[in-house]
């Protein structure tokens, strides 16, 4: 499988818990992972480490993203740092010429949010924001067979919690002395 001009020059922003899972999923025949960036260097390098073991070319490493982005012949970013970074980051990427895929939750205010899609229309690149349990063929089954045919009469409003069996509480030291 191949894309029409072949895969995106990607450069994925943060590199925490949620990238490893991310990282995981990239394909050869898709991205062409240029670049990582993230604030602490131990959590960059492990990343960068564990990519070359998948076989992939070494990614080039960044403590800036405005950095990477002057720096690097890039396509597009994906973004997966902390929620209040998404619309700064986000926007200065879509400003730049770059299409953006942006973890959720999109940002933390209505206007950060707004501020992303203008910046996406302004540039006319692509803004997505990854909720990728929307095209679950699960979620699907019980929107079309549960939702849709009105099994539970008007919904108006849910609130569902998703455990994952650990703590989000975590034990690491800081990534530099400083």
């Amino acid at each position: 499988r191949s894309i029409r001009g072949g895969p995106v020059k990607i450069g994925l922003i943060g590199t925490g818990d949620i990238a490893r899972g991310l990282l995981n999923q990239y394909q050869k025949e898709f991205c062409d992972l240029k670049a990582l960036c993230d604030v602490n260097p131990k959590r960059r390098a492990a990343q960068v480490d564990a990519m070359v073991k998948k076989g992939w070319p070494k990614p080039n490493e960044y403590d800036n993203w405005q950095d990477m982005l002057q720096k690097e012949d890039l396509e597009a970013v994906h973004i997966a740092t902390p929620l209040w970074t998404h619309a700064e980051i986000a926007v200065g990427s879509l400003n730049a010429g770059k299409h953006v895929l942006c973890e959720k939750m999109m940002a933390k205010s209505a206007a950060e949010c707004q501020s992303m899609i203008d910046a996406a229309r302004k540039n006319n690149k692509v803004l997505e924001i990854g909720y990728q349990r929307y095209y679950n063929p699960i979620y699907q089954a019980a929107y079309t067979n549960i939702v849709k045919k009105g099994l539970l009469g008007d919904v108006f409003h849910a609130r569902l919690v998703w455990h994952r069996n650990s703590t989000w509480r975590k034990e690491e030291d800081p990534p530099s002395p400083d």
